[in-house]
């Protein structure tokens, strides 16, 4: 995995300093961060999923309708929630069932339903304890140090060069440093909208259609 240093080789490359006599480590870090920041927010707008992470289990108490405090602060979009008993095997976990709403049923000793309502994870709620799993897309935080990685494929060079351009404010290098990042951001979208078409969607059977459309109809 590519770390921000291997970004800065390139921005190094690019502005013909790759020695680092001129810009330092100290120098171009704001300029890498700004750069990743571009980029999270061109990715959002793309509808790109920045990254896939999953939770420990969450114990979520009998008759609690939300995860709370337990809910992940760089949650940006959830995917699915798996549910057991506490105590029990994760493998033994089942998977929960998404509604664009909470229906209006009696709670069970089992979760059974979620809803993703106003940037909140929210249940129907149960008689017992449970504890969830959840899979979600996560937010793209912003790197601190040169070490760290870089979990997005190819994005060092789109970082190395778009941090090259702000190093060139008003110039001709600006222009052709800018058109290099953008050609590997677009590589960077191309491939994310690959991998999230492989994501497994989990299909309703048609038994559950039949079952539910009478329950959910107002």
């Amino acid at each position: 995995m590519a770390t921000v240093i291997d970004a800065i080789h390139i921005a190094r490359t690019l502005l013909n300093d790759d020695a680092g006599l001129v810009w330092s480590h100290a120098v171009l870090m704001p300029k890498i961060v700004l750069a990743h920041n571009e980029m999270r927010s061109k990715l959002i707008l793309n509808g790109i999923a920045v990254t896939y992470e999953s939770t420990a289990l969450i114990t979520i108490p009998a008759g609690q309708l939300n995860m709370g405090m337990d809910q992940p602060a760089d949650l940006i979009n959830p995917i699915k929630l798996n549910e057991i008993s506490p105590g029990d095997d994760i493998s033994n976990a089942i998977p929960m069932e998404r509604c664009d709403f909470i229906p209006d049923l009696d709670q069970e000793v089992t979760l059974r339903y979620w809803a993703w309502i106003q940037q909140q994870i929210v249940f129907l709620g149960a008689t017992a304890d449970r504890q969830v799993q959840l899979y979600y897309l996560r937010d793209l935080v912003a790197p601190k140090n040169v070490t760290d990685p870089l979990v997005l494929l190819q994005s060092e060079t789109y970082l190395g060069a778009r941090t090259a351009a702000l190093c060139r404010p008003g110039t001709p290098q600006y222009v052709q440093f800018s058109q290099i990042a953008e050609n590997s951001l677009s590589s960077i979208v191309r491939t994310e909208v690959k991998r999230s078409q492989n994501l497994p969607v989990r299909r309703r059977p048609f038994s559950w259609s039949i079952k539910n459309r009478r329950r959910f109809t107002i």
